[in-house]
């Protein structure tokens, strides 16, 4: 649930920035889940219909929208970024 709706928000911000240029739009995501209901209408969540009904509007406004699977191990540099940054931040507010 959370890749679905950090795709939604990643959507609304390339959308909404003025450098909207015709290249693929793609979005990798380590949750197989998560890549198959993005990709594939017929096997999403009916409860998540209003969200998908959004994520769908705005994904046709761009040139080309594509959906990986990567594995979870290829997001390693990603995570040690993303923990050396909360990190920074928890020593700075500790100052």
């Amino acid at each position: 649930m959370a890749e679905i709706m950090a795709s939604k928000i990643v959507v609304d911000i390339y959308i909404g920035s003025s450098r909207k240029v015709h290249v693929p739009f793609v979005v990798e995501s380590c949750s197989c889940v998560a890549s198959e209901w993005l990709s594939n209408r017929n096997c999403r969540m009916w409860l998540l219909q209003k969200l998908f009904g959004d994520i769908d509007c705005d994904t046709n406004q761009l040139a080309q929208f594509q959906i990986t699977s990567i594995h979870q191990q290829s997001n390693g540099m990603a995570d040690a970024l993303a923990k050396a940054e909360s990190l920074t931040n928890y020593i700075e507010d500790m100052d």
